[in-house]
């Protein structure tokens, strides 16, 4: 029954510290400009669509539609040009080269709106690439930068504009996250950043799944190597349930190199096989020898360092904090939290550190209790020698 005692604790513990992470999800906005009628105010929508996977980068089908209100002057029409780049910074020995990456343009035309004064509206198509990795999948997020070029008019200011969008793709919501107006010469350009990432929902369940896991893998230590029936059931379930997460989990388009959520998964796998081949290892010289018994201290903590050791290995997460410098706005709080926070090595870890405390208490336990044995028997062995001297 004791071991039924153990798992119960085991699982308990389990869901208190899935239950208490502080999971934080992709979430930003932008503020709104209130714009008054009858007064003065541009105004610029991006309405997403569809996304093409593919290629160094995606592209996403976009609306845009611009209008500008209570004009004070009259023209025949106003152009504005949107342009949509990234610019990436190259390191040369002695300098630094900055790259600019084009990723779509769109130039049009506002007319004027029938039967409204000084009003002036136009709505056009085109298609933006989205700057991001899809590596960082479920944690991905692609960000456009906008630059919007019309006449000053000597009316434009952060008041009276706004530039917002919206998007319709199952898989991904936006935020605005910077915007800001210059003003070169006769031209007024407002800069702007919208950013796409995955619902909170599709990082909550993730991290979930991933703790739970990780945390039930760290928990086998807990059950004694001559239960190895146990063990082993437990390393299978996991390892079918890592088979078919898989695929679950993969990214929209195919990669050359694992995504974040393959790579924890396949880490998870790895660990997995590691503490199975050392619980038959831990059985097999117990068996042969029950003495051995202490050397599944130091079996079970090589495996479990060298699964630990793994997660910032290149194969796995460690590629990932060096594309981070090169994508900044990818790192959200979730994703940091995976790649840098040493949560997971606790999940991997706790349970070979408790047994391993509980290991040195009880041999420092059984260390004094006989030392004070010894001890005792000397004063008895000095006592019977003076007793034997003064007889």
């Amino acid at each position: 029954m004791r071991w039924k005692f153990e798992l119960v604790f085991v699982f308990t513990f389990m869901l208190f510290a899935v239950f208490s992470l502080n999971l934080t999800s992709f979430a930003r906005s932008g503020s709104v400009s209130v714009v008054q009628e009858g007064k003065f105010s541009s105004q610029f929508w991006f309405t997403f669509g569809s996304i093409e996977w593919g290629g160094v980068y995606p592209k996403i089908s976009t609306q845009i539609e611009g209008r500008i209100s209570a004009l004070p002057y009259n023209y025949s029409s106003i152009e504005v040009q949107v342009e949509n780049s990234l610019y990436r910074y190259k390191y040369e020995e002695k300098e630094t080269i900055t790259i600019k990456i084009d990723g779509g343009q769109a130039k049009f035309n506002l007319s004027q709106v029938k039967g409204e004064t000084f009003a002036y509206w136009a709505t056009v198509s085109t298609a933006f690439q989205l700057f991001g990795l899809a590596e960082f999948y479920p944690f991905d997020i692609y960000m456009i930068n906008l630059t919007i070029s019309l006449p000053n008019f000597g009316l434009i200011n952060e008041t009276n504009t706004n530039v917002d969008g919206s998007s319709f793709e199952a898989g991904l919501q936006t935020g605005r996250e910077t915007f800001s107006i210059v003003w070169d010469g006769e031209l007024a350009r407002l800069y702007t950043r919208i950013v796409f990432g995955r619902p909170s929902s599709v990082i909550h369940s993730f991290f979930l799944v991933m703790n739970t896991t990780y945390l039930l893998l760290g928990s086998m230590p807990l059950i004694k190597p001559e239960k190895l029936e146990y063990r082993l059931t437990i390393c299978l379930t996991l390892f079918i349930f890592s088979i078919t997460f898989t695929s679950t989990i993969a990214p929209p388009v195919k990669l050359y190199r694992w995504s974040v959520g393959e790579s924890l998964v396949n880490a998870l796998i790895m660990g997995t096989g590691f503490l199975a081949v050392a619980s038959v290892i831990e059985k097999a010289l117990i068996d042969a020898r029950p003495r051995l018994s202490v050397l599944q201290y130091v079996l079970e903590g090589l495996f479990l360092a060298a699964t630990i050791g793994s997660l910032s290995s290149p194969v796995y997460l460690g590629w990932f904090a060096g594309a981070i410098k090169d994508y900044p706005w990818t790192a959200n709080p979730s994703l940091q939290s995976m790649l840098f926070s040493p949560i997971l090595a606790f999940l991997l870890a706790y349970g070979y550190a408790a047994k391993t405390f509980v290991f040195v208490v009880k041999s420092l336990r059984n260390l004094w209790r006989k030392r004070t044995l010894v001890s005792e028997r000397i004063k008895s062995v000095r006592l019977f020698h003076r007793k034997a001297k003064s007889s």
